[in-house]
């Protein structure tokens, strides 16, 4: 009887470990692969670190001495308000004299659109996209909430807007980019801002001014760094050259380089090498991976008048819009990249780039015959050329910008220089500078100055009052994982066009298998809107590229390919 009894019972055991095996084996998956992704999202984002970031630390715990930033842009910007949480100083040196004044931080337009009477207008001479397009990303409107809770009424005073984050790119096979709340169940689809790159750094100089007063500026242009004795490691001060002719010393506790297109740290930092007796026959050319997409661009801004703005056959209506039209082009069929949107000022603007030097229309009354030429299965909506034509009976409000060549992209591997000073950093395009065709500067300069916060509130930084001297090389280290997907998922794409000038010692076809796989998902974005969102949070900085490589994206991939080779898709 109690043999039966045993016998019984193994069989229970074992008709339930049948039960429970596979049940054990998916529970088993799904937290390695959630462990495995948050090993991926902290190494690769700054998602998380954003949570920490923006507390400030108590006054006796601070960084002894000035951080001093060299350029007052996007990234400048940024990296101040991250400094001045941890340092008893903080200055911004600008270049443009005007940007230290009341006038850099003043807006030009009132919440309702009017221009403001005597709004003080200054062109801005070393940022070449001033007036060009930008896409402001969901993760820079994150950060920005985060770090000013007044950001979205300080926007609207400015006649900023805010809207679901849907811009709906399209090609000649289909919309890609679309909104990405196929990810969000519960509705809370992340948002976007929409105004002109002028109008966003006038805020943001305005709301980092105002966050602490431990931020200065000064109008002037770095012209070196100093080191300490004969060594160099550090630097001791900053050289500033001011607009009266005068030059100043500033120690510098940290220096971080935000010159931009300039790159001026590489410059100072490699001055400062070649002093050394080791250094004469140095050369630097393994630290710069360049090339050149040879793209220009144009802009037409149009001021529209009340009486006309209800009549504009804009889809949604005027008021409710942002980007409300773009085209991207598939390498082999088309080179040109066209958006149109809405800005703040009650302007609409009309933005032409590329490839390859292209065409753009070189007159507003061009425009319409400009877009008949596009190489593309969908044919440009009849509501656009209508569109046209309306802005042009109001060409007398019309102002031009562009025209001339984009300077070339370029990567300075700076985590892999063993002679820069230990409290020296770069961060935005000073360090990487990628096709703004896809959209990432602004956010990359964010996503540089979180990085930096998330090293000074390190557990070995937390409680010191100086910078060690491996300070540096850590910080580059942990940038190189924070930027390196926007490199590597915007080069591929560029080196598909015949026009792009390579990298010294590569050819185009050493991408050919990432740049085909590359467009292979770009296709697949436009017919499956949950690939099309995680190809959206990998371009906006808020997943890794290694959502790609999930084995339900990798089989949709392998799927949509063979249908692709058989006529099927």
């Amino acid at each position: 009887m109690l043999s039966v009894d045993l016998q019984d019972l193994q069989e229970h055991r074992n008709a339930i470990a049948v039960v429970l095996s596979p049940l054990i084996a998916t529970a088993v998956w799904k937290i390695t692969g959630s462990l495995v992704r948050n090993h991926f999202v902290k190494k690769y984002t700054v998602t998380k670190d954003l949570c920490d970031a923006g507390k400030a630390r108590p006054d006796q715990k601070r960084i002894r001495g000035t951080a001093v930033i060299c350029g007052g842009s996007i990234a400048g910007l940024w990296s101040a308000r991250v400094c001045a949480d941890h340092f008893e100083d903080v200055v911004i040196v600008e270049p443009e004299a005007w940007l230290a004044t009341d006038d850099g931080v003043s807006p030009i337009y009132d919440e309702n659109g009017n221009e403001i009477k005597n709004a003080a207008k200054f062109p801005r001479t070393r940022v070449v996209q001033y007036h060009g397009l930008h896409y402001l990303q969901f993760f820079t409107l994150k950060a920005l909430r985060h770090f000013f809770p007044n950001f979205d009424s300080e926007l609207r005073k400015r006649d900023g807007r805010i809207g679901e984050a849907n811009c709906g790119i399209g090609t000649c096979m289909g919309d890609f980019y679309r909104s990405p709340n196929v990810s969000y169940s519960k509705g809370d689809c992340p948002e976007i801002f929409f105004c002109s790159r002028e109008g966003y750094e006038r805020l943001l100089r305005h709301l980092v001014v105002e966050s602490s007063n431990r931020i200065r500026r000064v109008a002037g242009t770095v012209t070196a760094l100093n080191k300490e004795g004969s060594g160099k490691t550090r630097v001791k001060n900053v050289s500033v050259s001011q607009p009266d002719g005068d030059n100043l010393e500033i120690p510098a506790a940290l220096v971080v380089d935000c010159t931009g297109v300039a790159q001026a740290g590489f410059k100072w930092v490699k001055k400062l090498d070649a002093g050394n007796n080791d250094a004469s026959a140095k050369t630097y050319d393994h630290l710069v991976e360049s090339y050149d997409v040879h793209s220009r661009w144009k802009n037409y801004l149009f001021t529209i008048p009340p009486e006309m703005r209800k009549k504009l056959p804009i889809p949604g209506g005027y008021d409710n819009v942002g980007m409300f039209w773009a085209f991207f082009p598939f390498p082999g069929r088309e080179r040109r990249h066209i958006a149109f949107d809405r800005l703040e000022g009650h302007r609409i603007r009309l933005s032409f780039y590329g490839w390859g030097n292209p065409e753009v229309p070189e007159t507003a009354e061009d425009v319409n015959d400009f877009l008949k030429t596009l190489d593309t299965d969908r044919p440009v909506p009849t509501w656009i050329y209508e569109l046209v034509d309306q802005l042009l009976e109001v060409k007398e409000n019309m102002v031009s910008y562009g025209g001339s060549k984009l300077p070339g992209l370029n990567w300075i591997h700076f985590e892999r220089a063993d002679f820069v000073p230990a409290n020296f950093v770069a961060v935005g395009d000073s360090v990487m500078r990628v096709n703004p065709s896809f959209g990432q500067g602004c956010t990359k300069a964010v996503v540089g100055a979180i990085a930096l916060d998330s090293l000074l509130r390190s557990g070995s930084m937390k409680n010191r009052q100086d910078i060690p001297g491996n300070f540096s090389s850590k910080f580059f280290k942990l940038h190189y994982n924070k930027i390196v997907d926007a490199w590597d998922g915007t080069k591929p794409m560029d080196y598909m066009f015949d026009t792009t000038t390579p990298t010294k010692g590569e050819q185009l076809s050493d991408e050919k298998t990432n740049g085909e796989l590359s467009l292979l998902l770009l296709e697949l974005c436009t017919k499956d809107p949950e690939i099309d969102s995680i190809a959206i949070h990998i371009r906006q900085f808020l997943a890794p590229a290694t959502d790609v490589f999930t084995p339900w994206v990798l089989w949709r991939i392998a799927k949509f390919a063979v249908q692709k080779k058989f006529g099927f898709a």
